[in-house]
């Protein structure tokens, strides 16, 4: 959103009044602003101790995720996803629904979502072989994934995510715990204002 952490030009923006609206996801009776995610690694957010954060800043998810692959490993979850475009079944390591391209301090997970589109943008990262697997973790990082034949992304307005493993998996919306799957996510289209 480009906005300012200056107090004196954010108290401007504040007086000009300056507003937008956006769109936000919605689960059952909860919006999310920014993303709904499951699967390895998206318990990071929640799970991080809040002493953690206060103490380490965004350190304290890099630690946490070092931990957590130590303890569980990265591991895969057999979904079915269904949307009003196409339905698919597989194995993946992890899913993101999101409203806007910057997740987790990651500033391109969804690099052409946008807040105001009345879409919502999807990830889906398969199981991959281990030369596959570090390959796209890679791209991951530096924001050139979604060129890789091991994701998914697309654009919809409502999507059901359902859990076909044996083990329980927890979904996170903007870094909360949710619940477990089964889900299903929709975009409310322009909802709330937002100051620019």
């Amino acid at each position: 959103m480009n906005l300012t952490n200056n107090p004196y030009e954010y108290a401007e923006l504040v007086n000009k009044m300056n507003t937008i609206k956006i769109d936000l996801g919605k689960i059952n009776d909860n919006y999310f602003i920014n993303v709904a995610a499951g699967g390895s690694l998206t318990n990071i957010a929640h799970d991080t101790p809040r002493e953690m954060k206060a103490l380490l800043g965004k350190n304290a998810y890099y630690l946490h995720s070092i931990k957590n692959l130590s303890e569980k490993g990265i591991y895969t979850s057999n979904l079915t996803f269904i949307t009003d475009e196409f339905k698919m079944t597989d194995d993946f390591y992890f899913f993101l629904v999101s409203n806007s391209p910057s997740i987790g301090g990651f500033n391109k997970l969804a690099p052409t979502a946008e807040i105001q589109d009345g879409l919502l943008d999807c990830v889906f990262v398969k199981k991959a072989n281990f030369i596959d697997k570090i390959e796209l973790f890679i791209q991951i990082l530096k924001g050139n994934h979604i060129e890789n034949e091991n994701v998914l992304y697309f654009k919809t307005s409502k999507i059901k995510i359902i859990n076909n493993s044996e083990d329980d998996i927890e979904y996170d919306i903007d870094g909360e715990l949710g619940g477990l799957l089964p889900i299903e996510i929709e975009v409310a289209p322009s909802i709330i204002n937002i100051l620019i």
